[in-house]
């Protein structure tokens, strides 16, 4: 998305930019910016609430009880 700096005369036209913006994105791209923090919500959920702070690299554990 490039509506960074841009100015708009009001909402519907910010609106229109931004639907226009995620048009453009895939739908797996779409999908997959949530799959992480959805994951890790799992994860979370499945410790108790404990947050788990992974390193760059590390996977999260299979989840299948949940």
């Amino acid at each position: 998305m490039k509506l960074k700096g841009l100015q708009f005369a009001g909402v519907a036209e910010i609106q229109e930019a931004v639907t226009d913006d995620l048009k453009k994105v895939q739908k797996e791209e779409f999908s997959a910016a949530f799959q992480k923090p959805y994951d890790r919500a799992k994860v979370s959920i499945y410790a108790n609430g404990a947050y788990l702070n992974l390193k760059k690299g590390m996977r999260l554990p299979h989840v299948s009880s949940i």
